[in-house]
């Protein structure tokens, strides 16, 4: 390795491997003791007890576990870009909203200008959901928690948040992962926008993703239905459209803002406080919503 006073040129492999991108980043590095034998030769052998024998001993037994392939902890350090992967290959199918035409100048537009603020406030607070879920889900596999196995919850697979891995063997704590990794990198590339992950599907996204359903879940949030949801429920913290609804309560007039999202693809008597307690109660419409995440889950 090549070395300039403090810098050092490392492998192609050590960026993939360590994650290491356009920032400053921070690396440890251990190294062994040695000290020049009796013969004038550098040596890393000392004396048993020694600070300098221990401190080798624990660095040699860190290799053997590392260089062990099949039967310790080297799956530890596998390249974090594995789990970005996860989310990117669903973004790359994912067309952006609006315009996608280029223009010289582009990004000085004060449209583009807000794009990218409301891309740089989500990444902010997208990091911590799914932080905290990545914590939560250890502990709920520790302790083996559930739903209650009603019909419904049963055949949704909307119950299990003990499982180690989604429906395509990939593990769940990779696919939280890489949600993270995507909100820090939003800067760089805001794929993450394209998904529809927003404060608004946080919460559906985590349950989701956490249950199994894995790349479904992402599927599931480009519908275009909840992508008009959330952006109504954007809409409703602008002070410059709650103008006309002064009076209103800032959760009710989020709720009408919604409800309009919902109208521009149900009718009045889909959306009708009756038909939505025939959707939760009824046997029948369990068993359409059953029906329908099946052939869901055959896509």
């Amino acid at each position: 390795m090549p070395a300039t006073k403090t810098t050092i040129i490392l492998p192609e492999e050590f960026t993939k491997i360590t994650g290491s991108d356009f920032d400053i980043d921070h690396l440890y590095l251990a190294s062994f003791n040695f000290h020049k034998g009796e013969n004038g030769m550098m040596t890393r052998s000392f004396d048993v007890g020694t600070k300098e024998y221990h401190q080798n001993k624990i660095l040699e037994m860190l290799m053997v576990l590392l260089k062990d392939t099949e039967h310790s902890l080297n799956h530890l350090y596998k390249p974090i870009d594995n789990d970005t992967e996860l989310v990117t290959d669903v973004s790359d199918y994912i067309e952006e909203r609006g315009s996608t035409k280029d223009s010289p100048y582009n990004f000085g537009t004060l449209h583009e200008q807000v794009i990218r603020k409301n891309d740089y406030i989500t990444g902010k607070k997208g990091i911590a959901p799914f932080a905290l879920n990545s914590t939560s889900h250890v502990l709920c596999r520790n302790y083996g928690v559930k739903f209650k196995g009603t019909k419904l919850v049963n055949n949704t697979r909307l119950k299990d948040f003990d499982g180690r891995t989604d429906k395509d063997n990939n593990p769940v704590e990779s696919w939280l992962s890489g949600f993270i990794n995507a909100h820090v990198d939003i800067v760089k590339d805001p794929y993450i926008s394209r998904l529809n992950v927003n404060p608004f599907t946080y919460n559906m996204l985590n349950l989701m993703i956490r249950c199994g359903w894995g790349d479904t879940a992402l599927w599931f949030l480009a519908n275009p239905i909840i992508r008009s949801m959330a952006q109504a429920n954007d809409l409703a913290d602008s002070q410059y459209m709650r103008r006309p609804n002064k009076n209103k309560t800032g959760r009710s007039y989020r709720e009408e803002l919604i409800l309009n999202a919902v109208k521009e693809y149900l009718t009045d008597t889909e959306v009708s406080d009756e038909k939505i307690e025939w959707l939760l109660t009824s046997p029948q419409a369990s068993e359409q919503r059953i029906m329908y995440v099946k052939k869901l889950d055959q896509i």
